[in-house]
């Protein structure tokens, strides 16, 4: 039987949820109050500062975002940069560290998804990158889930569209 567009957004998201907090917290020394995965799905919700998104396409069609508060994405440069930069610097870094984390972490994970397991392909596209704070509705016919996580430096949100 397959999964409905529902199922493999939960999925998705609780996979690549569960990979995120595994390498905020060992990679980069990141405190979450609460690793619980546990993705919702929503009609509407505000983006932070800083939102990464990657295309899916071929058997699971949807769009990944990955979306943090701006303390947390200096941090994520922080830990990216050896040396002295500038404020001005951290701010031009922030979203591509952002888009970055998401890539790697998504395309560690796709080979999980039962769609992929089962034989399907899923292609991913090149990571956009928005720096503004936005508020996102479904359409109608649209879906939406999301699991957010806070951290010792900032908020931390990843989204299915579909």
């Amino acid at each position: 039987m397959a999964l409905t567009q529902l199922e493999l957004a939960t999925e998705a998201i609780e996979i690549l949820s569960k990979r995120t907090c595994e390498y905020l917290i060992n990679d980069m020394s990141l405190e979450i109050e609460d690793t619980t995965v546990s993705p919702s799905k929503i009609d509407s919700f505000t983006l932070e500062s800083y939102t990464s998104l990657i295309n899916l396409k071929f058997d699971m069609n949807g769009t990944i975002g990955l979306s943090v508060s701006t303390s947390l994405a200096k941090f994520m440069v922080s830990q990216f940069i050896f040396g002295e930069v500038s404020d001005e610097e951290v701010e031009e870094m922030a979203g591509d560290s952002v888009a970055e984390i998401l890539n790697v972490v998504l395309g560690n994970v796709i080979k999980d998804f039962t769609v992929v397991r089962k034989g399907g392909k899923v292609d991913i596209s090149t990571p956009y990158i928005m720096n503004k704070t936005t508020k996102i509705s479904t359409a109608k016919s649209g879906l939406m889930v999301v699991n957010q996580f806070s951290t010792n430096h900032g908020k931390l949100i990843l989204t299915y569209f579909g």
